[in-house]
């Protein structure tokens, strides 16, 4: 729905989603998965709500769905700190975080939650070093980092946070000759 466009349906759906699942999770607060599905449900509403792609421009209310499912993503963290799924696989709300301070013009939380974000992966990456999804996000991280320090006249930085970008996103293709260049 999101991507045709319908957002306010997408954004429905998303919510009664969250709804159903805390209910069921309210019965069943053992199940990891139907933990999962809440949280997942409320990251995806920060998206519709200002987000990635096609959004409702409603910035702070998408941060608040970020914290939240960070919040919720956390408990999964913590019980299974090896999971690459629960673990590694989250922290990408990390960068979303980040991505809504700096476009709602707040370059220092954002730069300071990217900065966040690449490492916490830095830990991952200590634990799973074969985990290339944790790879190719830490290049990522340090190209956000240069982007916005460059938004922050750092031009020093950004060219240091650029080149190590390159760097691990040459380690990542080659650990990942299928991958996209």
């Amino acid at each position: 729905l999101q991507i045709a466009g319908d957002l306010p349906g997408a954004l429905a759906v998303l919510e009664g989603t969250e709804t159903f699942g805390r209910a069921w999770l309210a019965r069943y607060p053992a199940s990891d998965e139907l933990a999962w599905i809440v949280a997942n449900s409320v990251y995806r509403q920060g998206d519709v709500l200002g987000g990635g792609g096609v959004n409702l421009s409603r910035l702070p209310e998408a941060l608040a769905k970020y914290r939240e499912a960070d919040r919720l993503y956390s408990v999964l963290r913590k019980k299974y700190p090896l999971s690459a799924r629960y673990n590694a696989g989250t922290l990408f709300i990390l960068q979303r975080i980040a991505s809504a301070h700096e476009k709602m013009g707040n370059l220092a939380a954002g730069l300071a939650g990217t900065i966040e974000w690449r490492d916490r992966l830095a830990e991952v990456w200590k634990v799973d070093s074969n985990n290339l999804e944790v790879l190719r996000n830490y290049a990522m991280s340090y190209a956000n980092m240069g982007t916005i320090q460059q938004k922050m006249d750092r031009f020093a930085d950004a060219e240091a946070s650029l080149n190590e970008a390159i760097r691990w996103g040459l380690e990542y293709r080659k650990r990942s000759p299928q991958a996209q260049a």
